[in-house]
């Protein structure tokens, strides 16, 4: 599977499905987006763009589970924030939507156009 790049904005509506989903890993998000945001600025590397600011979801596993009882697969992603977080964050991600979102490799391309 591959790498996928969102911004915030669709972070935080993929993290709504996963919620209604019932799925095991969600994200707290008014803690995520205050931390990342105070990472990001304590950083020079890095430019905080508000909801426009982009993440990788890594897959790393299918998982068919929530609550404890077997359900439909979905993908297990680590949120990869540049390394601006110390903590590995995990969010379940619906298998169609995860599907649906553009991969490293044409977020990539599409930077080089406007380049």
């Amino acid at each position: 599977m591959e790498i996928k790049i969102v911004d915030l904005k669709t972070l935080k509506e993929i993290n709504k499905e996963s919620i209604k989903k019932d799925y095991n890993r969600n994200i707290e998000w008014k803690l995520f987006q205050s931390a990342l945001m105070k990472s990001m600025n304590e950083r020079r590397e890095v430019v905080w763009k508000g909801m426009n600011t982009i993440v990788a979801l890594v897959p790393l596993m299918i998982h068919e589970h929530k609550m404890g009882e077997k359900c439909e697969p979905h993908v297990r992603c680590r949120v990869d924030t540049n390394y601006c977080l110390s903590d590995f964050l995990t969010l379940d991600v619906p298998m169609d939507l995860f599907h649906s979102l553009m991969c490293v490799e044409t977020y990539m391309e599409k930077l080089k156009e406007v380049a």
